[in-house]
């Protein structure tokens, strides 16, 4: 009878880890003058690796995933030095897997209990970072103006799924 109870059991899982999506540093102001408001690259000033450790940031600490100083506003007239799509949001991470067992009920009948469990092990994936530049018009040099430019200050929505369900196989 125990046998028949925990025996039989098949497992089954997928791990999915993929890397974070490009961005580039960019604002929606027309400082070139060409008439284009749309992704207007900033200069890249600097390391943008220096001083960063690529950690969760809670937006008053010194965890930042691109250097805020090492970007500055391009002056008017001109277009910025960084390369489009240059830098990479944090990856995503998710592990799921599938638990079922069928039973037999005579003949060819079966019924099959299933449960299945995404992002199992409930790990949080952070969200995009903060990328937003100072959009003042009229041009001229200056530092990214947002507080949290350059940190990952939010989780994405990932949450632990469980879905269980009983099927009659005939």
């Amino acid at each position: 009878m125990i046998g028949k109870t925990l025996g039989g059991w098949q497992v089954s899982g997928s791990t999915f880890m993929r890397t974070g999506t490009p961005f580039w540093v960019t604002e929606a102001a027309d400082v070139a003058g060409t008439g284009d408001t749309f992704a207007a690259p900033w200069n890249i000033v600097g390391d943008p690796n220096a001083n960063t450790n690529k950690e969760f940031s809670n937006g008053s600490d010194q965890n930042f995933w691109i250097n805020p100083a090492a970007f500055a506003r391009p002056t008017t007239g001109t277009f910025g030095n960084s390369k489009r799509l240059e830098f990479y949001n944090p990856g995503q991470y998710q592990w799921d897997i599938a638990l079922f067992k069928n039973v037999s009920v005579g003949g060819s009948r079966n019924v099959q209990f299933r449960a299945e469990i995404f992002n199992f092990l409930n790990h949080p994936n952070w969200s995009n970072v903060d990328g937003t530049t100072n959009t003042q018009s009229g041009g001229g040099s200056g530092s990214p103006t947002t507080a949290t430019f350059g940190r990952v200050t939010s989780k994405d929505n990932s949450r632990r799924d469980i879905q269980l369900s009983l099927r009659f196989l005939f």
